[in-house]
């Protein structure tokens, strides 16, 4: 796996939980991710942009691998910060948007 920061393009539309509208994920949402390239366990970030325009989850620790960021095509499973709760993301609708350069990104 290749060390870089690259992911997806910010303005795409996510899919809420089932009978929520979709609706944009806004750069500095807070949420946590899970990917079994990184152990599997929920990760806890938020959404941003890397130079590159792709749209990544910096992490706010380090990951197992020292990882700090992760790009959307690892991501497993999402949720954003919904009060004291947590509600899921379906992340496949926002990166099927993404420019292709983004969709085969890695981790940082």
């Amino acid at each position: 796996m290749t060390k870089g920061i690259v992911a997806a393009a910010i303005g795409a539309m996510l899919a809420m939980p089932a009978g929520a509208e979709a609706q944009q994920l806004p750069r500095d949402t807070a949420v946590r991710v899970k990917s079994p390239l990184l152990g599997g366990e929920w990760l806890e970030g938020r959404v941003g942009v890397a130079p590159s325009r792709c749209t990544m989850v910096f992490l706010n620790g380090k990951a197992p691998g020292g990882y700090t960021s992760m790009a959307l095509n690892a991501v497993r499973a999402m949720q954003r910060r919904d009060g004291a709760g947590w509600v899921d993301i379906d992340v496949k609708p926002w990166l099927a948007k993404e420019p292709e350069d983004c969709r085969e990104a890695d981790n940082d």
